[in-house]
C-alpha cells in the first residue's frame, strides 16, 4: 500500500481466505540496562555481516505458517544471553558466539526467546485492537453512522487485517514451540 498506492486484488482476497502470504513487521532491541550490553554490543558491531547490526531490528513475521525469520531468532538468542549463558560472551568466544546463535543456546534462552516473539505479538495485536475500538468510536461520535468508507480506509483495514493475521499465525507457531518445550 506504501509503496503502490494500492492493495492488489489478491491480497484483498487472501485477507478473507485461511491460507495467506501475510506479514507483519515487529521490532527488537537490546536492552541498554542489560549487563551484558557492551559485549552484545561490540559482537554485533564486530562480528556480524559487513555493516554491522544496529541494537534494535525490525523482522517481517507471519508468512504461511507464521514461522519466524532464523535470523530473528538468531538476534533475540543473542539478546536473551545472560545467567548461565553468559559465558559465550566471553572474548574467547567473541568471534564465534554470532554463529553459536544460529542454533538454540539452552532451554531457558529457547523459552525467554519464544516469550519474547509471544509477547510482542500480543502488544502488537493489543495496539491495533485499540486502534480500531478508537477509530469505531470515533465513528459513532460522528455523523449518523451511514458515510461509507473510502477506498483508501478499506486498503488501510484489508492490510489491517493481515497484518492481524500474521501476528496471530506467529504466536500459534510460537505457542506449539512452546509445547514442544514440555515433551
Amino acid at each position: 500500500l506504501l509503496e503502490y498506492g494500492f492493495v492488489p486484488d489478491g491480497m484483498r482476497e487472501e485477507a478473507g481466505g485461511k491460507y495467506s502470504r501475510s506479514f507483519s513487521e515487529l521490532t527488537f532491541e537490546v536492552d541498554e540496562k542489560d549487563r551484558f550490553y557492551d559485549d552484545k554490543m561490540d559482537i554485533l558491531e564486530f562480528e556480524t555481516d559487513n555493516p554491522p547490526m544496529n541494537p534494535v531490528q525490525t523482522f517481517d513475521v507471519g508468512g504461511k505458517d507464521g514461522e519466524p525469520d532464523p535470523s530473528m531468532v538468531q538476534f533475540l538468542r543473542l539478546v536473551q544471553l545472560g545467567a548461565t549463558d553468559a559465558f559465550l560472551l566471553e572474548s574467547i568466544f567473541r568471534k564465534e558466539v554470532w554463529g553459536f546463535m544460529f542454533f538454540p543456546v539452552s532451554q531457558k534462552n529457547e523459552e525467554a526467546v519464544v516469550e519474547g516473539i509471544i509477547e510482542a505479538c500480543n502488544k502488537a495485536l493489543n495496539e491495533m485492537e485499540e486502534a480500531d475500538l478508537q477509530l469505531e468510536g470515533d465513528a459513532e461520535n460522528g455523523d449518523d453512522g451511514e458515510e461509507e468508507i473510502s477506498y483508501q480506509e478499506q486498503c488501510c483495514k484489508v492490510v489491517r487485517d493481515l497484518e492481524k493475521k500474521a501476528l496471530s499465525k506467529t504466536i500459534d507457531y510460537m505457542q506449539r514451540e512452546k509445547e514442544a518445550f514440555d515433551l
